[in-house]
């Protein structure tokens, strides 16, 4: 039985001091076998993607139908269709917005997501804006260089309208490249670029 140690000033803890080099006993080591994850019988499932097991618990099974024949491509042409038959600016419940997706339909964006899929699956680049089409999305910031007291007009500085996809060219002489989401949900930063712009050539 281990004796209680005291130190000089008399105090005696109250609990026991053990050896450190004392295993603990058998019952109070944890049992790792209850620790580890069940093994799958089959070593293939294992290997499988969680997708593609269709007794996966929350899977609906829908891609196993993807490799039957021409089911891939129905949904490509049903996905181009959808994003190529409205007239919306963005989104509305005649495409891509639903009671499901509702919190985000102020991401929707049909003609981005257009661009995205032409390119991806037939290497298509999107076209260049017309003229009216580019005057349309620059009519904003115009205005607001109009109203703008200590700004130059805007002829000091070309624009260029580009779709969202293409790469933004930032260091040309005297012409600024904007896509639609600087003309208007980042208008303000837009409005920024071409006053920082203009004070290279004052």
């Amino acid at each position: 039985m281990d004796e209680k140690k005291t130190d000089p000033s008399g105090y005696e803890p109250n609990f026991v001091m053990k050896d450190a080099a004392e295993p603990e006993a058998a019952e109070n080591q944890p049992n790792m076998a209850e620790n580890q994850p069940d093994m799958p019988e089959d070593p293939a499932k294992a290997a499988a993607p969680p997708g593609d097991q269709e007794d996966f618990a929350s899977g609906a099974g829908y891609s196993s139908m993807l490799g039957e024949n021409g089911v891939l491509e129905d949904v490509f042409v049903r996905t181009k269709d959808i994003l190529t038959g409205c007239t919306c600016s963005r989104s509305c419940k005649n495409c891509l917005d639903n009671f499901y997706n509702q919190r985000n339909h102020d991401l929707f964006d049909r003609t981005l997501a257009l661009q995205l899929f032409e390119y991806a699956l037939e290497g298509k680049y999107p076209e260049d804006y017309s003229s009216d089409e580019q005057e349309a999305f620059l009519a904003p910031l115009k205005k607001l260089i109009e109203e703008s007291r200590d700004t130059e007009p805007a002829e000091v500085i070309n624009f260029e309208v580009i779709p969202s996809l293409r790469k933004r060219i930032r260091d040309e002489k005297r012409k600024l490249y904007l896509n639609p989401y600087n003309l208007s949900d980042w208008l303000p930063q837009a409005f920024i670029e071409y006053r920082a712009k203009i004070k290279q050539y004052e």
